[in-house]
């Protein structure tokens, strides 16, 4: 029998609690190489990542990469204004703040995108997830914050994930946006 959504969000989450921090750096290290040399990553000059949450994946090695290369990196960044999320420009002097979830976010002087900005001018995601498949399919925290962000964006669409998040097939809604491609240590 098939698990829920939200049972595989329970068992998923409950083995990335568990990773050590040497198997967390070793594999993030690994997926951000394979990032960077990307030939869509290198041609790319505006980029949406994220910033680690609970034992994700990190790519900070790979945001610095990019900033190193004077690529535009933008983060998420939550408005509580509308229970939404925009995009905020990171750079080598960005002051971050806590966000909603306690997630580190460049604060309120960072150049920003909208939504609507950030459908065609963002040409590749970085995105993490809970689990994703074989198809392309994303299982995420259950908001559906990315899947608002990511629907109908010309941008590259990259899931990042630990080998035992990466499924043969997860349960998807009409809704979910899948990934045009999955890297995973």
């Amino acid at each position: 029998m098939a698990l829920t959504k939200a049972e595989l969000r329970v068992s998923l989450l409950s083995q990335r609690e568990a990773l050590s921090p040497d198997t967390i750096a070793y594999a993030s290290k690994k997926v951000c190489r394979t990032l960077s040399e990307h030939p869509h990553i290198q041609k790319a000059q505006s980029i949406a990542a994220y910033l680690p949450f609970k034992n994700e994946l990190n790519p900070w090695h790979f945001i610095h990469d990019c900033l190193h290369q004077k690529k535009n990196i933008y983060i998420p960044r939550y408005n509580p204004e509308n229970n939404s999320y925009s995009l905020a420009q990171l750079t080598e002097k960005t002051v971050f703040v806590k966000g909603k979830y306690g997630i580190p976010e460049p604060g309120h002087k960072s150049l920003t995108l909208s939504m609507e900005q950030a459908l065609t001018a963002i040409e590749a995601w970085v995105i993490p997830g809970v689990a994703f498949d074989k198809t392309g399919a994303r299982l995420g925290m259950g908001k559906g914050y990315y899947d608002r962000f990511l629907n109908n964006s010309t941008g590259l669409k990259i899931g990042i994930c630990f080998r035992f998040q990466y499924l043969e097939s997860i349960p998807q809604d009409d809704w979910d946006v899948k990934m045009d491609t999955i890297f995973s240590e």
